[in-house]
């Protein structure tokens, strides 16, 4: 589906879109891997351990924006490994997703923690 969207894109047009998205999707990977690893590290330096701390969510699925972005830029080695690296940093993104609930019983097997309608173990 994203080939078909590219394909859409006017030629002249392609490089600048290509550069802004792929800009975009890479500013939200580093936000994402700020909230994710750095934020709470800072926070506890800053303020102490027993200061309240807030978690806040980032940017679920933005990495999309990078791919999109890098399908209608000229062939760079350079920016494949970038995006590469800018994927694998983003953990608002599939790979993340994967990482995270990979040993998550009650995702990959939901029937060995049937609820109730109250939230209790049957």
């Amino acid at each position: 589906m994203m080939v078909l969207l590219c394909s859409l894109v006017d030629r002249r047009l392609a490089p600048k879109l290509g550069y802004s998205l792929f800009v975009l999707g890479g500013l939200g990977s580093i936000i994402n891997f700020y909230l994710s690893f750095l934020r709470y590290p800072i926070h506890r330096l800053r303020h102490g351990k027993d200061a309240k701390y807030q978690w806040v969510s980032g940017m679920p699925l933005f990495d999309a924006l990078l791919v999109l972005g890098l399908l209608l830029l000229p062939k760079n080695l350079w920016l494949c490994g970038l995006a590469f690296l800018l994927l694998c940093v983003n953990t608002g993104g599939i790979l993340w997703f994967v990482i995270f609930t990979w040993k998550d019983d009650s995702l990959w097997n939901p029937k060995k923690y049937d609820m109730d309608k109250n939230g209790n173990e049957e």
